[in-house]
């Protein structure tokens, strides 16, 4: 038959000891390497050399001067002037400019109402309506396109009024293999 076995009784009458719990060992992650010097020293530097690019989402409103070292797209409204240095800047199909902006390249989708610089090429799209002067070595505009303002047409490295073609067009702009401005009320 069954006996009850007889267990030692801890002094004190307690109930009898646990046996210990196991505690998993910690692991600590090793040490990051340290950054270099020069991306430590700009954090907006280290973005630029990272390629991030810096996004003014839909139903955001900006008021001010924007100025970066990173590629911006602008879906919702700034006013104010753009300055980005060696790095180029996107009005989306959304996005409206009121003031000037100077970049590298320059695409515009959404509306401007101010003055265009680039030191490489301005490309109006299709959905585009800018109303303000262009400045720029070269310049794209897509069928469908609305520009009111006048064309300065000059190298990156030229001053300005040095060397430079210009015309100035009102109204829509109609491309074939050439870009014609049509003008109205002459």
């Amino acid at each position: 038959m069954w006996r009850k076995h007889n267990d030692p009784q801890p002094a004190g009458g307690g109930p009898p000891e646990r046996p210990p719990v196991y505690t998993p060992p910690v692991i600590e992650a090793p040490a990051r390497p340290a950054e270099p010097a020069a991306a430590a020293a700009s954090p907006r530097a280290a973005a630029a050399a990272a390629g991030a690019d810096s996004h003014l989402s839909r139903g955001m409103k900006l008021k001010g001067e924007v100025s970066s070292e990173a590629n911006l797209h602008v879906d919702g409204v700034i006013e104010g002037s753009i300055r980005l240095s060696n790095a180029d800047l996107t009005i989306g199909s959304a996005g409206l400019l009121e003031g000037d902006a100077e970049s590298r390249d320059i695409h515009v989708l959404g509306k401007v109402r101010g003055n265009l610089s680039a030191r490489g090429c301005v490309r109006l799209g299709a959905s585009s309506e800018v109303k303000g002067d262009v400045t720029a070595p070269r310049l794209v505009i897509e069928d469908g396109a609305q520009f009111n303002g006048r064309i300065e047409m000059r190298a990156a490295d030229a001053p300005r009024g040095a060397g430079a073609a210009s015309t100035s067009g009102n109204g829509s702009v109609r491309t074939g293999s050439v870009a014609h401005f049509v003008r109205e009320g002459i």
